[in-house]
């Protein structure tokens, strides 16, 4: 008995840590990985071995000098602390990958952030930043950059010469009008401008021909260019809480998307091109003006979750049942009378229908 309360012990160790959450998880994993430490004091014992650094949740008001003898450092963590900017001497760490600065109070960055040739990810959302300097437009080798939940208005043209990104995170600041930078990184595939006062996309979104993901989620849009059709690897698309009236029938065009998300806007009239959408998995209508479904909306075949709440529906389309793979229907808030339910439920015996 004795040596199987011992085999226990491990068992209930990986329970427990499964139920942390994933950025703790990912840490477990690095804290075993060589070269990690997660503290200055271990890390100074041998600075040169050092490849990875978390001093998340440190309470840090600013940074210790000794952290610039690491000089092979390729991933730096200092998420969650009180910082209010970052060294000039952050420039002479030019082996990082990966820079992440997230929910502390920069205000302001130094332009040698830009000697930082190797960076690859840098993610500095929920700060206080209302400008970037122009040394972030010379890392040149940047993929990935998380400016979410600050207080930029807007970029300069610079960034044009960041041709690596592929992912770009802008959402909760203060653009009201689309950065034209953008325009021309032609390698972009994820794009989010949520939580902004953007009013128009601009037609040169139509460059954009890689995006797999964009989204402009509460903004106040009310128009969608002919040439954000143009968008055809687009697979997750939100638009919602804007102002949009109609969804124009071009929407067929975008065959690979597997999310639409248009829900609180103004839309009346679903355009019968949406069943052209064959691998559409979620479509989420929610509070519109919506009073009746096209026919081809039972064409696709792959959808597992459709929310048309809050409309004026008072009857979905005859051929519902042929929506097998639909798994829940949202229909709340419409005027649909006790027959058309039944008749819903008998028709999508295996979807849990939502009033």
């Amino acid at each position: 008995m004795l040596i199987n309360r011992f085999l226990l012990i491990p068992i209930l160790i990986f329970f427990i840590s499964c139920n942390k959450k994933d950025n703790n998880i990912k840490i477990l994993k690095e804290n075993n990985s060589e070269g990690y430490c997660s503290s200055i004091e271990d890390a100074i014992k041998s600075p040169f071995k050092v490849l990875k650094l978390n001093l998340s949740n440190h309470s840090l008001i600013k940074l210790s000098p000794l952290i610039f003898q690491f000089k092979n450092l390729t991933f730096l963590n200092l998420d969650d602390n009180k910082l209010t900017g970052l060294n000039r001497a952050i420039g002479k760490l030019n082996k990082l990958e990966i820079l992440t600065v997230t929910s502390n109070l920069i205000g302001k960055l130094p332009d040698e952030i830009g000697n930082l040739k190797n960076l690859k990810k840098l993610n500095l959302e929920n700060n206080q930043l209302t400008m970037l300097p122009n040394g972030v437009t010379r890392l040149q080798n940047l993929q990935v950059l998380k400016l979410g939940s600050n207080k930029l208005s807007k970029l300069s043209d610079n960034f044009i010469n960041l041709q690596n990104l592929k992912s770009v995170s802008l959402g909760n600041n203060r653009f009201q009008e689309f950065p034209k930078s953008l325009y021309f990184i032609s390698n972009l595939n994820r794009l989010s401008l949520n939580s902004n006062q953007i009013k128009e996309i601009p037609k040169e979104i139509g460059n954009l021909i890689h995006l797999q993901l964009f989204s402009l989620s509460s903004n106040q849009l009310d128009k969608i260019p002919t040439e954000f059709w143009n968008l055809k690897q687009l697979r997750d698309l939100s638009l919602d809480n804007n102002k949009l009236k109609k969804i124009p029938s071009d929407i067929g065009l975008l065959q690979e998307l597997f999310l639409l998300e248009l829900s609180k806007n103004n839309i009346s009239e679903i355009p019968k091109e949406i069943g052209m959408l064959r691998n559409l998995s979620y479509l989420i209508l929610d509070s519109n003006q919506i009073k009746e479904l096209p026919e081809e909306i039972c064409n696709l075949t792959n959808l597992e979750k459709l929310y048309l709440s809050n409309n004026k529906l008072t009857r979905l389309p005859e051929k519902i049942y042929k929506l097998k793979e639909l798994r829940i229907i949202g229909l709340g808030g419409n005027p649909i009378p006790k027959e058309e339910i039944e008749r819903i439920k008998k028709a999508l015996p295996n979807c849990r229908v939502v009033f």
